[in-house]
């Protein structure tokens, strides 16, 4: 869902994001936070397929970094009886 609203009004938490996901992805914050912010166009959200392992991870790492007051599973957060056992690519004209 994209709303309809240009990307500088869309409340970002690109810095945030960097610091939670550098030791994930073995990365210097500095370097992601730079990547994040200093272009919005330059960042997709596309293709973005982490397992359920994964995303643990990245939201213990958040937790251990302060950014959420308990622990909190994956479980807790996805529904996965809205998401269909096949997912087909939808035609853009």
């Amino acid at each position: 869902y994209l709303p309809a609203t240009p990307t500088a009004e869309i409340p970002t938490h690109r810095a945030q994001a960097a610091r939670i996901v550098a030791p994930y992805y073995r990365q210097d914050e500095k370097v992601l936070s730079f990547v994040l912010t200093s272009n919005p166009q330059r960042v997709r959200y596309i293709q973005l397929t982490p397992t359920d392992k994964e995303i643990q991870s990245i939201l213990d790492i958040g937790h251990n970094l302060g950014y959420f007051k308990a622990q909190i599973s994956i479980s807790s957060l996805i529904n996965r009886q809205f998401i269909p056992n096949e997912i087909k690519a939808v035609l853009i004209k």
